[in-house]
């Protein structure tokens, strides 16, 4: 029997990658909820899902691709009414409110799976055995992801609402880091210390920096693209998470906590 699904924050810019993978794997999308009702996409894969602007029923899984500050609130919410859920990154904008919505989840005997699809490149991993391998790294991390004059006007430009450009775009790449090469030692500016390896990284919203995203790691010399190919990640998230191989909240933490401890520099 395929499992049933609500997606909450339908009108945004990630949830048709949602829709389409919960469609990929056989599910079923039985609600979707928006404060606003621009979500006319939904049509194209689940035209008899019902629409509400707060969760009415109680579904297998609850996905949320709502706006960073609120993620905290609906995984609580989907938690209370028994459901498993699915979250966009960054999970959370504090790292303390892992270990809280962890314990609730446990309490009620449901997951909380995080949407970290870039651990899934199979580079990556390549990488990560690279890495295991040396006895040290110089990894430079660009991510340069040109945006409008909307960007700093909507909710992401607002540091309170979104945790700011090290959330919104770099938690992608912390997230990387972290997982290859483990336990941060010290930061500074543009820099982050491992035990052995040393990484510096550039974040940029800007079109004088980049007309075209920029998504890469270089390793030693060696370049990986994160712009090209790896289109279905989201789609194999979901069927990892749905044969139980999810990415547990927990694995979150290392990332949200680089991100806090660059954040206690300025």
């Amino acid at each position: 029997m395929s499992k049933t699904f609500a997606l909450i924050g339908a009108g945004g810019y990630i949830a048709p990658k949602h829709i389409e993978a919960i469609k990929a794997n056989g599910c079923e999308l039985i609600e979707i909820v928006d404060v606003n009702d621009s979500v006319g996409i939904i049509d194209r894969y689940f035209p008899n899902c019902k629409y509400s602007t707060k969760l009415t029923t109680k579904p297998d899984y609850v996905s949320i691709c709502t706006p960073n500050f609120l993620h905290y609130d609906h995984i609580k919410e989907a938690i209370k009414k028994g459901c498993n859920v699915i979250c966009e990154k960054p999970v959370v904008l504090q790292s303390h409110q892992i270990d809280e919505l962890k314990a609730l989840a446990n309490l009620k005997g449901v997951s909380i799976n995080c949407i970290l699809q870039l651990r899934l490149n199979p580079m990556v991993e390549l990488l990560k055995e690279y890495a295991s391998l040396s006895n040290g790294n110089k990894i430079e991390v660009t991510y340069h992801t040109p945006r409008g004059d909307w960007y700093t006007k909507s909710w992401k430009g607002d540091v309170n609402k979104s945790g700011g450009k090290l959330f919104n775009i770099g938690i992608h790449l912390f997230d990387l880091l972290t997982h290859i090469w483990g336990d941060v030692y010290d930061v500074s500016d543009g820099v982050i210390y491992f035990r052995k390896s040393i990484a510096y990284y550039s974040l940029s919203t800007s079109f004088e920096d980049a007309k075209q995203p920029v998504r890469e790691f270089k390793v030693d010399g060696m370049v990986l693209d994160l712009t090209k190919g790896f289109t279905d990640a989201h789609t194999l998230s979901y069927k990892r998470i749905l044969e139980g191989k999810g990415f547990d909240i927990t694995e979150a933490k290392k990332s949200i906590q680089l991100i806090e401890r660059i954040n206690e520099q300025h």
